[in-house]
């Protein structure tokens, strides 16, 4: 997020204070967890931030050795 949020700001602006947008995105995503505001929104919805993939055929040769059953 932060070099998103660097690259950015370089467009924009052309000049950045580093240590500042790092404490901003640092404090935000602190407040985020510490409120449960991220966990809600996300619990409220679940579906909509997982995507489940089917397994991959048995003895397609897909995935670990240590994983296929006999």
């Amino acid at each position: 997020m932060y070099t998103t949020m660097v690259d950015w700001a370089d467009r924009q602006t052309g000049t950045v204070a580093y240590d500042k947008l790092f404490n901003d995105i640092r404090t935000a995503i602190d407040e985020a967890h510490r409120d449960d505001t991220l966990k809600s929104v996300i619990k409220a919805d679940l579906p909509s931030f997982t995507h489940r993939k089917d397994p991959p055929a048995r003895g397609s040769g897909a995935g670990s050795a240590a994983f296929q059953t006999a």
